[in-house]
């Protein structure tokens, strides 16, 4: 198994168990030259399935699949499916027309609007980009002056994942964040999964760092009916907010690997290999079942920044070691250089957040946060 990135600074790169490491141009900055290194790197090395894990890693592939020939297979959905749910406004429209209850939600075109619209709702709200990843550019407000007042600046930074020029405005859900996994073959799931966060960072609505898998089967079928309104192909993860009224809300849609999948694994659905073996051999049998109860944790560095987070360090720390004795980890004894790894990289991303709010670039250093999660 080889990894591809257009740097060396994750810790999948420092694992013992991968076979090599390749190096391509973001597809951000040059998305013809990412694709022209893929064809490069597939023939070259011979590779039989490309597997991408980011927003921008499937999007380039996504709109320049032809590029790349019958050099190597893959699993992606359409052009059209991509955008659909890339789209958190279309997304909700479309469960709003399969009868998917969804939080009310409006779309403004701009700052006016946005602030006009902020002095005549209900508290608290949520805003946050029409389309994003990871939880970057999320303000819970419970007041309109909770909003910074230069949070547009950060709109230069809108690209082929983010637009922060049209913000949504959306009802604050309480409750718990409940994932449903998914694999699909043009249209029909051949597995899924769910699964609760236990906790989170940021804690306000985050990326899980202590999950549990679950068997939520309404949840799994709403998901299901979703992505087969959309002719969905490949991975998804469809998340859901289940409020203190008891109902479930639609969130969003990831159409791609999801950060948490260690847990997905663990519990004894593969879903890389699956979707391997869908590219490489056209389909494969259902899986429905896996191990429920099931707990994960991913202690480095999230853990120790929900401590942080929350300034109640004993105890959150305590609650996040304290999970149980079966609980799995990313943590591995046999290969622990990827820790140490990350412990460099979160070092070097936080002088580098530092640098950046002195240079003036406090904005968009909110709207991308001081770590990046795991699914970015």
């Amino acid at each position: 198994m080889l990894v591809g990135g257009d740097r060396f600074a994750g810790r999948a790169f420092f694992s013992r168990y991968i076979g090599g490491k390749l190096k391509y141009p973001h597809p951000a900055v040059d998305a013809r030259r990412f694709l022209d290194s893929l064809a490069d790197h597939a023939a070259r090395e011979r590779i039989d399935v490309i597997l991408p894990t980011s927003d921008y890693t499937v999007g380039a592939m996504v709109e320049g699949r032809g590029q790349l020939g019958g050099l190597a297979r893959h699993c992606l959905p359409s052009e059209s499916a991509w955008q659909l749910f890339r789209d958190k406004w279309e997304t909700l429209s479309l469960a709003n027309k399969l009868g998917i209850r969804a939080p009310k939600t409006y779309c403004c075109g701009n700052e006016t609007e946005l602030r006009s619209l902020l002095g005549s709702l209900d508290y608290p709200l949520v805003v946050k980009p029409r389309k994003s990843a990871g939880a970057i550019g999320f303000f819970l407000l419970g007041k309109p002056s909770d909003l910074p007042p230069d949070c547009f600046q950060a709109a230069s930074g809108s690209d082929a994942v983010f637009d922060f020029q049209r913000p949504l405005v959306q009802e604050y859900i309480p409750g718990e964040i409940h994932d449903v996994c998914l694999l699909f073959n043009h249209g029909e799931p051949r597995a899924a999964l769910t699964q609760k966060r236990l906790k989170m960072y940021p804690s306000s609505g985050g990326a899980g760092i202590l999950n549990v898998t679950t068997d939520e089967p309404e949840l799994k079928e709403q998901a299901i009916a979703l992505l087969k309104a959309a002719q969905w192909h490949g991975p998804a993860q469809v998340e859901f907010k289940r409020g203190v009224d008891g109902r479930d809300y639609l969130m969003e849609v990831n159409g791609r690997l999801w950060g948490t999948l260690d847990l997905a694994v663990a519990a004894g659905i593969n879903f890389p290999l699956l979707a391997s073996r869908i590219a490489a051999r056209g389909d494969v049998r259902p899986v429905t079942s896996y191990h429920v109860g099931l707990s994960y944790r991913w202690p480095w560095p999230y853990g120790i920044l929900n401590a942080a987070e929350t300034g109640r360090w004993f105890r959150t720390l305590g609650e996040f070691f304290g999970a149980g004795r079966g609980v799995k980890s990313d943590l591995w004894m046999s290969d622990l250089v990827p820790v140490f790894a990350e412990i460099v990289f979160a070092g070097q991303r936080f002088l580098s957040n530092r640098k950046a709010h002195r240079a003036g670039n406090a904005p968009l250093r909110r709207m991308r946060q001081v770590f990046h999660h795991k699914n970015c």
